[in-house]
């Protein structure tokens, strides 16, 4: 395959909390608008999260008072060596965001208040067997001229449903382990990241074929590195899938899903309901919408363009395109094949799922706390309040440190210290 490279400058994101960002804000599953009529709307959206999370204020503090729930096999000696790594999800005392205790304002405001770190890094465009492409930008201490050796672990970092690598999260995720010295690869799904479609394939949950060639290509240019991957919300979805359709043959050692919607069925019917249809589904719609306009040389004869302009939220959007684009029979054949309950058990290396108890596009009752009595490489932790793709903790909320960050680092450098034979 035909590898480029070319650099990709830094980008940085206005910390100030009067000042609208320059462009879109990506939180997994949910991309916040760019321009200043969307950013009016939006306000307009956080004032009624912010009612809503008042009727449940009560109940909220209540929950801050719960204890971090960790769901683990302690019979798997491997997990268990992790897990006793793991200081911020089995030793120190949980202390969320009070002030955050709800999880609409939790996934609202770290979106709207997170600063997006700037990173330095390189730009590999990888080309796929199909005719397709998306980009890989790379992050390492190699980049300031300084030596990096072979063996050095490498994390790959997969954002979520319209996002890319410039999104808060995902530099988050990937300052957590690189500051530690890691190479980290963070990935663009195809169409994203500033990329167009060269085909009338782009992305979905059940779309494992370019996260393969990515572990693929990094296991092979580093085969004696450790190797981890963190994927967020949509991103955990195409992960765990690949997990396992792979089994025991991935180079993976270790992996982590942050903020898993699990079954699509059950989210869909969490994000069409109210506030969450107004605050995230007709939003991520409309994105979604754009980015096949964006497309429409390569999608005019997949897509039906004037029925698409009547689809308002995510399923309506499936239906029309994600169906036709990977040949699915129906919407229902679509989910059924993507939601993670059907592949987690058949995952063969660490697992760590973070779930949190009130994420509004994964409600408790969708999370599988019980998978490891399937599989004992899977663990899943559920504290019982931080939002979707939020986890804030301490008084300072989004401005201080976050569990999936921290939980990250120490998975992924606990799985690093493993024996070869346990990686």
């Amino acid at each position: 395959n035909a590898i480029t490279l070319v650099p990709s400058p830094q980008e940085h994101f206005a910390s100030s909390i009067f000042s609208r960002p320059p462009g879109p804000v990506s939180c997994g599953l949910c991309t916040l608008p760019g321009t200043m009529g969307e950013w009016v709307g939006l306000k307009i959206g956080a004032a009624v999260a912010v009612m809503v999370a008042a009727g449940s204020w009560a109940r909220g503090l209540l929950r801050r008072c719960g204890h971090l729930a960790v769901h683990a096999d302690a019979s798997n000696s491997t997990i268990a060596t992790i897990l006793d790594a793991m200081p911020c999800l089995t030793k120190s005392k949980y202390s969320p965001t009070l002030w955050l205790s709800n999880g609409h304002m939790a996934t609202v405001f770290c979106a709207l208040l997170r600063r997006c770190p700037g990173i330095e890094h390189e730009r590999e465009t990888i080309e796929t067997v199909d005719g397709g492409h998306f980009y890989l930008d790379w992050s390492h201490a190699a980049i300031g001229g300084e030596t990096v050796a072979e063996d050095t672990p490498v994390a790959i970092v997969l954002h979520g449903l319209t996002g890319d690598s410039a999104d808060s999260y995902v530099r988050h995720l990937a300052n957590s382990v690189g500051q530690r010295g890691w190479r980290v690869v963070m990935m663009n799904f195809r169409g994203c990241g500033g990329a167009f479609l060269a085909t009338s394939k782009g992305y979905s949950a059940s779309q494992t074929d370019d996260i393969r060639q990515t572990v693929n290509l990094v296991s092979e240019r580093f085969p004696s590195a450790p190797l981890v991957a963190v994927g967020v919300s949509l991103g955990s979805m195409i992960l765990t899938k690949y997990l396992g359709e792979e089994g025991s043959n991935t180079p993976l050692s270790g992996a982590m899903s942050i903020s898993n919607p699990w079954d699509l069925h059950h989210a869909t019917d969490s994000l069409e309901a109210f506030p969450s249809k107004q605050l995230y589904n007709s939003r991520l719609a409309a994105k979604l919408r754009h980015l096949v306009h964006n497309n429409k040389d390569v999608l005019d004869e997949l897509v039906d363009f004037e029925a698409l302009g009547s689809a308002k939220t995510i399923k309506e959007f499936d239906a029309l395109v994600i169906v036709q684009m990977f040949g699915y029979a129906d919407v229902e054949a679509y989910y059924a094949d993507a939601t993670s309950l059907k592949w987690a058990p058949h995952v063969a290396i660490p697992l760590l799922c973070l779930n949190a108890a009130d994420d509004p596009f994964s409600p408790l009752t969708g999370i599988p706390v019980d998978m490891c009595q399937q599989n004992s490489n899977v663990v899943v932790a559920v504290p019982p309040c931080g939002g979707h793709v939020g986890f804030p903790l301490g008084p300072l909320g989004p401005f201080g440190p976050s569990l999936m960050d921290l939980a990250f680092a120490e998975f992924a450098m606990a799985v690093a210290k493993l024996p070869k034979k346990q990686q």
